[in-house]
């Protein structure tokens, strides 16, 4: 056997193999899909007065407009949509970078950093979505100035929302930024199923670098449609499809995770504050049923221990054995008061009965 024909049975096993990878790649996906398509599909129902301000603005403000203007052509709506993603990533990305400079490593939040990463990761992620769905279109001059005006607008918008509303907002309509994005790329899905829209072949570099998919014959930017050549490993478009709706998913869940870690810290701090104000009136309570016992310079130095105490200033005071020990040791003082007072009244009434004594014999 000559050395080209070795190359050329090579070349078919691993291209046999990758099909063979891919078709199982493509069944497991399916069937997780299907297994999953509640957990795919799910919607966060809007608690509070924050959390439908962020869902008006996405679905009946933002869903309305680009359905209205873009959806015809679904290419430039999912630029459009891609284009807010990837802003509101790298602005959210960039505030916190610089709010972790110029605090202390003790005013830093839990895992800070990773954070950090992964909103600029998240940026990435729609940066590399935008470029992949710009292949398929060429834009003229109208459509890049609308993509630089909606650049403009939504970074200066999300700065604004990001510094001012603070951090549980802001994550709270990425998060249904992500839900939109999955139900455009599902709606998508059904249109390509449905045979309304074709399922067109995409030799894309960008695609199967970034997403490691199978090797094919890279024709960068060439649709080739079902009978006009290309290699049966093609990537589709339906492929692309899934994989952005999976990690439009995960984007979607890890800003509704941070909105609500806010929301747990703000009620954990209104807690603190409110257990701190229910601990200060008890002991205020319990000092002033021993007023009478201690003086002012001692009862000033019992509130700042208190209050100094670590326990006290980080949420976890039990103050049930405080107050117990207060309790214990005014019984105990005011037992030995009682027997105090208890003695010096029979050492008046022993001194007044010796003194009737003395006048009895003197008489």
């Amino acid at each position: 056997m000559s050395q080209a024909e070795k190359h050329q049975t090579v070349n078919n096993q691993n291209f046999t193999q990758n099909q063979q990878n891919e078709n199982t790649t493509k069944k497991k996906l399916t069937e997780f899909i299907t297994k999953n398509n509640d957990f795919i599909n799910q919607k966060r129902i809007p608690k509070n007065f924050s959390d439908k301000s962020a869902h008006f603005w996405t679905f009946n403000i933002t869903k309305k407009i680009l359905k209205k203007l873009f959806w015809k052509r679904p290419f430039r709506y999912f630029i459009i949509l891609e284009t807010f993603g990837a802003t509101a990533g790298m602005v959210g990305g960039l505030i916190r970078h610089f709010t972790m400079l110029r605090r202390t490593l003790n005013e830093r939040e839990e895992h800070e950093h990773l954070k950090v990463g992964a909103l600029l990761e998240e940026a990435e992620n729609h940066r590399v979505h935008l470029l992949i769905w710009s292949e398929f279109i060429k834009q003229n001059l109208f459509e890049r100035l609308l993509l630089v005006s909606v650049q403009l607008i939504c970074s200066q918008y999300y700065f604004y929302v990001y510094n001012f509303f603070g951090k549980y907002f802001s994550h709270r309509l990425v998060g249904y930024l992500g839900e939109l994005s999955v139900e455009s790329y599902g709606e998508m899905l059904e249109l390509i199923e449905s045979g309304k829209v074709e399922n067109l072949r995409v030799e894309s570099k960008l695609a199967k670098d970034y997403w490691n998919l199978c090797d094919g014959q890279s024709r960068d930017g060439q649709l080739l449609r079902d009978g006009e050549g290309g290699k049966d490993d093609s990537v589709t478009l339906k492929d692309i499809i899934v994989i952005m709706r999976m990690e439009e998913m995960k984007h979607r869940e890890f800003n509704h995770l941070l909105a609500d870690e806010h929301e747990k810290k703000r009620k954990n701090y209104l807690f603190i504050n409110n257990q701190q104000t229910q601990t200060q009136a008890i002991i205020n309570q319990t000092l002033q049923k021993s007023k009478k016992l201690y003086n002012n310079n001692n009862e000033d130095n019992t509130i700042n221990n208190f209050l100094k105490n670590e326990n006290f200033r980080n949420g976890k005071l039990k103050f049930g054995s405080y107050l117990q020990k207060e309790d214990e040791k005014f019984k105990r003082e005011q037992q030995q008061l009682n027997e105090n007072e208890l003695i010096n009244r029979l050492k008046r009434k022993e001194k007044e009965s010796g003194k009737e004594n003395l006048k009895k014999k003197m008489k």
